[in-house]
């Protein structure tokens, strides 16, 4: 089901950086309009590599986080190695639970991580609608990337 937020991020995209894209076009001269193109390029892969870091090591954290909190409160009793297969050792049971406890960790870090972005996101055009507008209006498609 991570594809359905992915999907929305990727379409929303481009209702940011088209809008932001004009506002920042339309602020500078007409002269300055190709050395604002240029900034703007190198801000947008900047800070896109930076949001690219801090959402990796967040992702990882939380999944720490979430792993320790999962390990903690799940089979207190150890009743789980009597419910398998016969056959099996300590140390199967022991894999095969951390493996159950980490693929569970990493989606509610995922969850908690897209909460955040969506937070992000809201905001963001929030930002953008409330803007002052342009002092002049530039057809962001002219503007080359």
């Amino acid at each position: 089901m991570i594809v359905i937020p992915l999907f929305f991020m990727g379409v929303g995209m481009p209702l940011y950086y088209v809008p932001l894209t004009g506002l920042a076009m339309g602020s500078v001269k007409e002269e300055e309009t190709a050395s604002a193109a240029g900034l703007m390029n190198f801000v947008r892969t900047i800070s896109g590599a930076i949001a690219t870091s801090l959402v990796t090591t967040s992702w990882q954290n939380r999944t720490i986080i979430a792993h320790a909190k999962l390990a903690n409160v799940v089979d207190p009793t150890g009743q789980l190695a009597g419910s398998l297969p016969p056959g099996t050792t300590g140390q199967m049971v022991r894999e095969m639970f951390n493996n159950l406890v980490t693929s569970e960790s990493l989606m509610l870090a995922t969850n908690g991580l897209m909460m955040v972005i969506a937070v992000v996101f809201v905001a963001a055009s929030i930002a953008i609608v409330l803007a002052p507008k342009a002092a002049r209006t530039v057809d962001p498609a002219s503007v080359g990337h």
